[in-house]
């Protein structure tokens, strides 16, 4: 089993007011000319593509691109965000330390590692998600650009569209999931927290479907706030999927990965709701 390093920096995410929602940005345009397409030529290629870059509003950010050669290119497929948590995380040890990229392969779909950029938060400059106000926006617009990008590079289906995160990460997913509540299918949050985002998922657009996956031994963030975030979401009107596991920390647990996409699976846009599942 392969566990993430977590940096105790972790426990300044998911502390902010959010009560303004954030328009979508207009798509930037790809930079480098090795992966730049049309969407009439659908262009991208199977394969680990370690350090790709984009530029959105004067600002080059870089992901992780997996495309397994089990997906047929030819075809609509899935496609899964992965968040990884602040400081010392990021996206190449996100790829090692969770079963994502295996579990892409075996089940044929598009996974995207974003990479965090740097901000300035009370405690110094960090790598993280979404945690300076000013920063939010543009962490949205970064998401809405690459993923216009990979839509001209790949055939994405867009009803299949998914988002899932550690910690920090965690807490940006859960927070695109409500600003992006349309185009995103489904929500996976590992070991993360909700905050003050609570105030609006009232309003948000669409009652995604969310999944919570808390360790109860987790020092960061109590599962007690995991609990609480299962109940608002449950109040606020979303499907919840509430995954607790025993004795676990503050790490990414592999073992969960099936359980990541059979939810994802089965939350498509458009299909009929499964049933919450608890544990």
């Amino acid at each position: 089993m392969r566990c993430a390093i977590i940096s105790p920096l972790l426990a300044l995410a998911g502390l902010l007011v959010l009560g303004t929602s954030y328009a979508p940005a207009a798509d930037a345009p790809a930079k480098d000319s090795k992966t730049a397409t049309t969407s009439a030529n659908f262009s991208g290629q199977a394969g680990s593509f370690a350090d790709e870059k984009i530029t959105v509003n004067g600002e080059e950010r870089e992901y992780r691109l997996e495309v397994p050669a089990s997906v047929d290119l030819t075809k609509p497929a899935a496609i899964v965000f992965a968040f990884h948590g602040m400081g010392v995380d990021n996206k190449d040890h996100m790829a090692l330390t969770s079963g994502l990229p295996e579990l892409a392969a075996a089940h044929k779909f598009i996974l995207v590692f974003p990479a965090a950029s740097a901000q300035q938060i009370p405690q110094g400059l960090v790598k993280a998600w979404a945690l300076a106000p000013t920063h939010i926006p543009t962490d949205l617009a970064f998401f809405d650009a690459l993923l216009a990008k990979l839509q001209k590079q790949y055939r994405i289906d867009p009803n299949a569209i998914f988002v899932t995160g550690m910690s920090n990460g965690a807490y940006f997913a859960h927070l695109l999931g409500r600003e992006r509540s349309d185009k995103i299918a489904a929500v996976a949050g590992h070991s993360g927290e909700l905050g003050q985002e609570a105030l609006g998922l009232i309003s948000t657009g669409r009652k995604f479907p969310v999944m919570i996956i808390h360790g109860d031994a987790d020092p960061v963030f109590p599962v007690e706030n995991a609990r609480k975030m299962r109940d608002v979401y449950q109040a606020a009107g979303h499907p919840v999927t509430y995954l607790e596991l025993p004795n676990w920390i503050h790490e990414w647990y592999n073992p969960v990965d099936e359980k990541i996409w059979a939810f994802f699976d089965s939350h498509r846009l458009g299909a009929s709701p499964a049933p919450a599942a608890h544990s």
